[in-house]
């Protein structure tokens, strides 16, 4: 079993080592083009595996695999303090040689609403990667498919508490996403982009404004960087954010605004994050 984690570790830290390309512009362009055709196609599997998260949170009304001592231990901590202690409440591993599995689901030491409602989020969302992970072993036994899911606090101050799940899945290609948990310690509330303006603000444009601007000056800046923006087919350039665009406000309190592998940019840059400007949000609030 143990020869089957390191394998496992191997391949997650041979995809994690990619560096991009150094090759000509024109070669980088053309995995650009062929980002973009897979990032339609990603688009189409995400789409199909949102809806199935939604459909397991409808049913999903307790913490699966939480014995009675461990719900009498969490009962007794306090409500979102200063600082915030995540636990691995299940971890699911397998390992045949062909599929490799590695999924821990975090569980937040808390009997405040927002700690139960990111509890049974991150429950649900973790067992449905499960669930279909065994579905696609079932359908292609001689498949190759590895699954690793972990997490970790980005941020835990007075005010904010973020914490990350990060997914890789490798099957044939490689692809990396995050999920971001947010909750603002004032309140006691799990916290989404939009709850963070004014409700008549048109936050969208504004934010997704600044973000190309970045976009622009880091590909200025440095050629090796493209992203899907400014493009001769600029359908499949990159718009505007989501009204729920992921995000996090940072150790400095500073709103961070994440994007999946292959989102904005060709999978060879990973997952994206943008630093929004004072300037930027100052003008949104007023």
């Amino acid at each position: 079993m143990n020869e089957q984690w390191n394998q496992l570790e191997q391949l997650k830290r041979n995809y994690l080592a990619v560096q991009p390309p150094e090759h000509g512009v024109w070669e980088v362009q053309q995995r650009m083009e062929q980002a973009k055709r897979e990032q339609r196609q990603r688009a189409a599997r995400r789409t199909r595996w949102i809806a199935g998260v939604a459909a397991a949170l409808a049913v999903f009304v307790a913490v699966p695999n939480l014995s009675p001592t461990a719900a009498a231990y969490l009962s007794d901590v306090p409500v979102i303090g200063s600082l915030v202690r995540v636990v691995t409440l299940n971890r699911y591993q397998f390992g045949n040689g062909r599929y490799e599995a590695d999924v821990k689901t975090p569980a937040i030491q808390g009997d405040g609403s927002a700690a139960q409602e990111v509890n049974r989020d991150a429950a649900a969302y973790t067992q449905q990667l499960i669930e279909q992970f065994k579905q696609d072993m079932k359908l292609d036994e001689k498949g190759f498919r590895t699954l690793d899911v972990n997490y970790e606090t980005v941020t835990d101050t007075d005010t904010w508490f973020t914490l990350k799940l990060c997914v890789l899945e490798i099957q044939a290609d490689g692809y990396q996403y995050n999920k971001f948990y947010n909750i603002d310690k004032t309140t006691g509330q799990v916290v989404t982009l939009k709850d963070l303006f004014p409700a008549d603000a048109d936050y969208v444009t504004a934010l997704s404004g600044d973000i190309k601007d970045q976009m622009r000056a880091r590909m200025k800046k440095d050629s090796s960087q493209l992203y899907f923006l400014d493009s001769e087919d600029p359908a499949l350039d990159f718009q505007e954010i989501k009204p729920d665009q992921s995000f996090y406000k940072n150790k400095q309190g500073q709103l961070v605004l994440a994007f999946d592998e292959a989102e904005v940019a060709p999978a060879y840059m990973g997952t994206q994050e943008f630093v929004i400007s004072d300037n930027v949000l100052a003008s949104i609030s007023n």
